[in-house]
């Protein structure tokens, strides 16, 4: 039962998620409590918004997920139920008790936003990109009006959030609605792919040009090469080696985080 929760709250992606606010609060604050007190609710709302998300999709995770918890039953629909009122609760209780009051609206923003994003998804499902780059941008809003960050580096995640979501599109189009990929079609959304690499590696450089330092001259060679092997994925074998194109664009975006520490 403990697995089969770990999987349906994607317990990886909702570490990560938090860990993504932990590690850049400590890295410049020093203070370990301080850290904790921002990111425990992030886990939470990710937990809540991947249980509810599993619920909703449950149909169309049978033809594009049919590993996940709920398609193959190893969780039932009333147990996710509570399970997502469970996560809810500790999200909301944590930003109680940890988050301080001047921020406590951009969080409350950011569950709303989070456990909503299926709605959207049902009527306007090729909008659903910007709205994932809309709760990314909260989410790095809010290590942004905590600590100094280069507001280049959060344009340049939320720009490669972007091409990874749409990558994500073309990979679940049998059993999505009219998504961004499906109106574009497959060769068209990989053009505006590249486009958006492209200004990711603008804003890759405009960081190395503000900051210059060997760790962001290393930083924007990688983008670089991994821009160019994305490329060449890409028009080389098209949708057939896809996952390579998304794991491309998940180290991509590791790079440019530890760019804020």
């Amino acid at each position: 039962m403990l697995f089969a929760i770990a999987k349906l709250i994607r317990i990886e992606k909702s570490i990560s998620n938090s860990l993504s606010i932990f590690f850049p609060l400590i890295y410049i604050t020093r203070n370990i409590s301080f850290s904790l007190n921002y990111s425990i609710p992030i886990f939470f709302m990710f937990a809540a918004a991947f249980v509810i998300n599993d619920i909703n999709d449950l149909e169309k995770d049978k033809i594009n997920h049919s590993n996940r918890a709920l398609p193959k039953n190893d969780i039932s629909i009333n147990m996710a139920i509570i399970l997502y009122y469970f996560f809810l609760a500790g999200a909301l209780l944590s930003i109680k008790l940890t988050v301080p009051f001047n921020y406590v609206f951009i969080y409350l923003l950011y569950i709303v936003l989070i456990t909503n994003y299926d709605y959207l998804n049902m009527g306007y499902p090729y909008l659903k990109n910007l709205y994932v780059v809309l709760v990314f941008s909260i989410h790095f809003a809010i290590l942004y009006l905590i600590i100094p960050i280069n507001i280049f580096i959060l344009i340049g995640l939320v720009i490669n959030i972007l091409c990874k979501e749409i990558y994500m599109d073309i990979r679940d189009i049998k059993g999505d609605g009219k998504t961004f990929a499906k109106v574009m079609g497959i060769k068209n959304t990989g053009k505006v792919i590249l486009c958006l690499q492209f200004l990711l590696l603008a804003s890759t450089f405009t960081v190395l040009y503000q900051e210059f330092s060997i760790i962001h001259c290393l930083a924007f060679i990688i983008v670089v090469i991994t821009f160019i092997s994305n490329a060449i994925i890409w028009y080389r074998y098209n949708v057939l080696n896809l996952k390579s194109n998304i794991n491309i664009i998940v180290f991509q975006n590791f790079i440019i985080y530890g760019l804020i520490l």
